[in-house]
Order: C-alpha cells, then sequence, then structure tokens
C-alpha cells in the first residue's frame, strides 16, 4: 500500500466528513444523517486500514523498494521529512475534522450522541461476529454430520458388497464345481 493511497483515503474520508456536516444543518433526527454517518464510519475504517498496511510494509519490500530507486524523495515518500510531515498534516487534519463532526453532533442532538452512535456501532459489529461465528459453527456441524452420514453409508455398501462377493461366490462353488451339492 502506497503513501498515495493512503492519502486518497484521508480525502474521502474528508469529503464524507464535509457532507455529514452539510446534511447535519438540514436534518431533522438522526435517520437523516444516518447514511452520511456510515460513509464516515467506512472510509475511516478504510483509512486505518491502508495506514497499517503502509506502516506495516516488511523489511523485504523496503529492501526491493530501496534498491529498484522507487524511493526518490518525493512528498509521497513516507520516509523523507516532507513525506512523513504531509502524513502526520493529513492524520491531524482528518482527527480535528472527525472531532468537529462529534462537537456539532452532540450540540444538535444532545450529549453523548456520537459516543451513542459509537457504542451501538460496537454492539452492531460484536453482534454480527457472534452471528458468523455461530454460522460458521453450525456450518462446521453440518459438514461433520454429513461426513458421519457418509461414512456410515460407505459402511453400508462395504457390508452389502461383502455380502454379494460371498453370494457370488458360493454360488459360483455350487455351479461350476461339484464341491457343495
Amino acid at each position: 500500500m502506497d503513501p498515495v493511497t493512503l492519502a486518497a483515503s484521508y480525502s474521502a474520508a474528508k469529503v464524507a466528513i464535509s457532507a455529514c456536516k452539510s446534511a447535519l444543518e438540514t436534518a431533522d433526527d438522526l435517520s437523516a444523517i444516518g447514511g452520511h454517518l456510515d460513509a464516515i464510519f467506512n472510509s475511516n475504517s478504510e483509512v486505518n486500514k491502508n495506514k497499517k498496511a503502509v506502516e506495516e510494509r516488511s523489511h523485504n519490500e523496503k529492501v526491493v523498494e530501496s534498491r529498484l530507486g522507487k524511493q526518490d524523495g518525493s512528498v509521497d515518500d513516507e520516509t523523507t521529512l516532507a513525506g512523513a510531515t504531509r502524513a502526520q498534516v493529513q492524520h491531524e487534519e482528518h482527527e480535528e475534522a472527525l472531532n468537529s463532526l462529534r462537537k456539532a453532533l452532540n450540540a444538535r442532538f444532545g450529549e453523548d450522541t456520537w459516543d451513542n452512535i459509537i457504542e451501538r456501532q460496537k454492539i452492531a459489529i460484536a453482534a454480527k461476529k457472534k452471528r458468523e461465528a455461530a454460522a460458521r459453527e453450525a456450518e462446521l456441524e453440518r459438514q461433520e454430520r454429513n461426513k458421519r452420514i457418509l461414512t456410515e453409508i460407505g459402511k453400508g455398501v462395504g457390508v452389502l458388497f461383502c455380502a454379494a462377493l460371498i453370494g457370488y461366490w458360493l454360488w459360483y462353488a455350487a455351479t461350476q464345481s461339484g464341491a457343495i451339492k
């Protein structure tokens, strides 16, 4: 993940925050700005994901970049002072915009509105993860049950095959050789 992508994530988050602030001025209730808040949280998670990806580049990636000359000292290179400064300023602007939106929401709809929204989102995410874990567990149980059923069917087919083989051998022995009569 390159710093340009991270900058684009910050830009998308900034646009989402601006749109939410504009909608906040005319909104009658929180449901009117729900979509804007969703866009903010999605872009904020994208920013965090891209930031983590930029920070977690492996040593090998850094060595390859330096050997190929991709780190040319431009402002997109986070190892330069200008690049590091730009990244920090973008982060600070993003945090300031989120805090400004938090204050505006709290002023418009009452204290703790932002905190309540964040708490509800955490609860919803936890419930979703719990449902997904339960669905995964149910799928694993279903697969295990199907495996046991197939194993038992295989055993039954094996027993029938052995019985058919024994019956065929007895029939062959009775009709072909005079030993059994």
